[in-house]
Protein backbone atom coordinates (compact mmCIF):
# COMPACT_ATOMS: atom_id res chain seq x y z
CA UNK A 1 0.00 0.00 0.00
CA UNK A 2 1.22 3.48 -1.06
CA UNK A 3 2.11 6.05 1.76
CA UNK A 4 -0.39 8.23 0.03
CA UNK A 5 -2.93 5.13 0.98
CA UNK A 6 -2.07 5.09 4.29
CA UNK A 7 -2.00 8.49 5.30
CA UNK A 8 -5.87 9.30 3.24
CA UNK A 9 -7.30 6.27 5.52
CA UNK A 10 -5.71 7.56 8.80
CA UNK A 11 -7.44 11.26 7.66
CA UNK A 12 -10.61 9.77 6.73
CA UNK A 13 -10.39 7.33 9.93
CA UNK A 14 -9.80 11.04 12.10
CA UNK A 15 -12.85 12.06 9.81
CA UNK A 16 -15.04 9.87 11.16
CA UNK A 17 -13.87 10.14 15.10
CA UNK A 18 -14.17 13.57 14.48
CA UNK A 19 -17.57 13.79 13.62
CA UNK A 20 -18.73 10.90 16.34
CA UNK A 21 -16.60 13.00 18.74
CA UNK A 22 -18.92 16.26 18.00
CA UNK A 23 -22.15 14.25 17.74
CA UNK A 24 -21.80 12.74 20.92
CA UNK A 25 -20.57 15.97 22.55
CA UNK A 26 -23.55 17.37 21.23
CA UNK A 27 -25.97 15.13 22.50
CA UNK A 28 -24.16 15.52 26.07
CA UNK A 29 -24.44 19.45 25.66
CA UNK A 30 -27.97 19.06 24.85
CA UNK A 31 -29.01 16.30 27.22
CA UNK A 32 -26.36 16.52 30.25
CA UNK A 33 -24.09 18.90 29.76
CA UNK A 34 -22.51 17.47 33.56
CA UNK A 35 -20.63 14.82 31.60
CA UNK A 36 -19.08 17.73 28.88
CA UNK A 37 -16.41 18.48 31.69
CA UNK A 38 -15.25 14.31 31.77
CA UNK A 39 -11.71 13.94 30.75
CA UNK A 40 -12.35 11.33 28.45
CA UNK A 41 -14.87 13.96 26.57
CA UNK A 42 -12.63 16.62 26.93
CA UNK A 43 -9.11 15.84 25.67
CA UNK A 44 -9.07 12.86 22.87
CA UNK A 45 -10.99 15.42 20.66
CA UNK A 46 -7.61 17.54 20.64
CA UNK A 47 -5.85 14.69 19.70
CA UNK A 48 -7.87 13.30 17.17
CA UNK A 49 -8.00 17.07 15.42
CA UNK A 50 -4.21 17.63 15.50
CA UNK A 51 -3.84 14.06 13.43
CA UNK A 52 -6.55 15.20 11.50
CA UNK A 53 -5.07 18.31 10.69
CA UNK A 54 -1.01 16.62 10.34
CA UNK A 55 -2.11 13.92 8.09
CA UNK A 56 -3.93 17.06 5.87
CA UNK A 57 -0.51 18.48 5.69
CA UNK A 58 0.88 15.27 4.73
CA UNK A 59 -1.15 14.77 1.69
CA UNK A 60 -0.47 18.01 -0.12
CA UNK A 61 2.79 17.21 -1.32
CA UNK A 62 1.86 14.12 -2.30
CA UNK A 63 -1.37 15.35 -3.67
CA UNK A 64 0.90 17.99 -5.65
CA UNK A 65 -2.11 20.46 -4.85
CA UNK A 66 -2.55 23.37 -2.33
CA UNK A 67 -4.38 25.97 -0.53
CA UNK A 68 -4.55 29.47 -1.89
CA UNK A 69 -3.63 27.60 -5.37
CA UNK A 70 -5.75 24.80 -5.51
CA UNK A 71 -9.81 26.10 -5.39
CA UNK A 72 -11.44 23.29 -3.61
CA UNK A 73 -8.53 23.16 -0.88
CA UNK A 74 -9.00 26.97 -0.19
CA UNK A 75 -12.20 25.98 -0.03
CA UNK A 76 -12.23 23.41 2.37
CA UNK A 77 -9.64 25.31 5.02
CA UNK A 78 -11.77 28.04 4.77
CA UNK A 79 -14.68 25.77 5.48
CA UNK A 80 -12.66 24.02 8.11
CA UNK A 81 -11.76 27.17 10.33
CA UNK A 82 -15.57 28.49 10.22
CA UNK A 83 -16.16 24.66 11.67
CA UNK A 84 -13.73 25.15 14.10
CA UNK A 85 -15.25 28.88 15.24
CA UNK A 86 -18.95 27.43 14.95
CA UNK A 87 -18.49 23.91 16.87
CA UNK A 88 -16.83 25.51 19.47
CA UNK A 89 -19.25 28.31 20.00
CA UNK A 90 -21.60 25.59 20.11
CA UNK A 91 -20.21 23.34 22.79
CA UNK A 92 -18.71 26.39 24.89
CA UNK A 93 -21.09 29.75 24.59
CA UNK A 94 -23.88 28.82 23.01
CA UNK A 95 -26.50 29.63 26.39
CA UNK A 96 -29.95 28.34 25.07
CA UNK A 97 -31.44 25.10 23.77
CA UNK A 98 -32.93 26.69 20.47
CA UNK A 99 -29.17 28.44 20.14
CA UNK A 100 -27.37 25.04 20.78
CA UNK A 101 -29.83 23.22 18.51
CA UNK A 102 -29.46 25.84 15.95
CA UNK A 103 -25.56 25.51 16.08
CA UNK A 104 -25.22 22.17 15.83
CA UNK A 105 -26.52 21.71 12.82
CA UNK A 106 -24.93 24.38 11.06
CA UNK A 107 -21.78 22.60 12.51
CA UNK A 108 -23.02 19.40 10.63
CA UNK A 109 -24.16 21.62 7.58
CA UNK A 110 -20.03 22.74 7.16
CA UNK A 111 -18.74 19.33 8.11
CA UNK A 112 -21.13 17.56 5.32
CA UNK A 113 -19.89 20.72 3.16
CA UNK A 114 -16.51 19.83 3.63
CA UNK A 115 -16.42 16.46 3.43
CA UNK A 116 -18.48 16.80 -0.39
CA UNK A 117 -15.28 19.42 -1.23
CA UNK A 118 -12.98 16.49 -0.28
CA UNK A 119 -15.03 14.10 -2.31
CA UNK A 120 -15.53 16.07 -5.65
CA UNK A 121 -12.29 17.82 -5.17
CA UNK A 122 -14.47 21.07 -5.72
CA UNK A 123 -15.92 24.44 -3.92
CA UNK A 124 -19.39 23.37 -5.19
CA UNK A 125 -19.42 20.19 -2.25
CA UNK A 126 -22.35 18.22 -3.09
CA UNK A 127 -23.51 20.07 -5.96
CA UNK A 128 -20.88 19.19 -8.23
CA UNK A 129 -22.54 16.46 -10.10
CA UNK A 130 -25.88 18.60 -10.33
CA UNK A 131 -24.58 21.35 -12.19
CA UNK A 132 -22.00 18.94 -14.09
CA UNK A 133 -18.72 20.93 -13.09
Amino acid sequence: MAVYEIIKYIHIGCVVLSLSGFCLRSYFLLCDPEKLSLAWLKYPPHMVETLLLLSAIAMLPLLGQYPFVDGWLTAKLVAMLLYIGVAGYTLHAARTFRLKLAFIALSLSIFLYIVGVALFHDYYSWLSPVIGV
